[in-house]
């Protein structure tokens, strides 16, 4: 398909493929490939920078890089060395005689001849995607140092772990009633409960996928990303550094609410 009909497949540039290693995307998770992708709502997930990055094909992004190799040019009689890569282009005075007049570097270097654009372009038939707030109820286990017993220090504490969580979250996120409560149980350290929202507003394609489907992508990314910063020691270290309070253990997060899902409310498309 793709070598019979390269326009209709985002393939005009052979050199250009589809990274074949996995990659994270925050808020959805590690282990991605571009089959993840091109499975649903592919226009909202090629907005998403790392699928842009590793997906240029899926996500008709060709254009919008140069070839790395070098390539020949076998059109221009009068060049000596005819094995040349971009870099020659864009060293030229006038590139865009380059680009008009010899058809193998408008194939090999499209942002240089001032190709790119900001991708596929959406069917005048294809519905507007909806834009959805989905709030996450999340439980942590946590051992600490010392539970602050000062109402002060413990907001102190516990707006730390706000930030530290925001901080590990995709765009258009919220961390929102945090609360840090003693366990019955101790271990090494004193063990706390960590309950918190999570809200992000996300967007799908009705046609494409459903609000429960979306929701479901947007339970699952969150807990990988946090689980993902919490066994890395990202949030534990970032407390730690405002608040001077040792952090022992930041156990998986899981979802609250009914089977484990966000709720979720519709927004108005802007």
């Amino acid at each position: 398909m793709k070598k019979n009909c390269p326009a209709t497949c985002k393939q005009c540039y052979p050199w250009c493929v589809d990274s074949s290693t996995r990659f994270t995307v925050p808020g959805f998770g590690p282990d991605k490939l571009c089959d993840w992708v091109a499975r649903k709502d592919t226009d909202f997930r090629c907005t998403l920078e790392e699928a842009k990055e590793n997906c240029p094909v899926t996500c008709g992004g060709c254009n919008c890089r140069n070839n790395e190799e070098r390539f020949f040019i076998a059109s221009a009689d009068w060049l000596t060395d005819k094995w040349k890569k971009c870099a020659w282009v864009e060293r030229k005075p006038d590139p865009t005689s380059a680009c008009e007049n010899l058809p193998e570097v408008a194939a090999n270097c499209p942002l240089t001849c001032g190709k790119c654009n900001a991708g596929p372009t959406p069917s005048p038939t294809e519905e507007p995607a909806t834009v959805i707030l989905v709030t996450i109820p999340v439980t942590n286990i946590v051992e600490l140092e010392v539970i602050p017993t000062d109402p002060v220090e413990l907001k102190v504490l516990e707006d730390a772990f706000t930030e530290a969580i925001l901080a590990t979250l995709p765009p258009k996120s919220e961390v929102l009633n945090l609360q840090i409560v003693a366990s019955d149980r101790r271990r090494l350290l004193q063990e706390a409960i960590l309950e918190y929202d999570v809200q992000q507003e996300i967007s799908y394609t009705p046609g494409q996928t459903t609000a429960e489907e979306a929701t479901n992508d947007a339970v699952v990314g969150t807990l990988n990303t946090l689980a993902l910063a919490g066994s890395n020691g990202d949030i534990q270290e970032s407390v730690e550094d405002s608040t001077g309070i040792i952090i022992e253990t930041l156990d998986d997060p899981t979802a609250g609410g009914p089977e484990g899902e966000g709720n979720l409310t519709i927004l108005p498309t802007p």
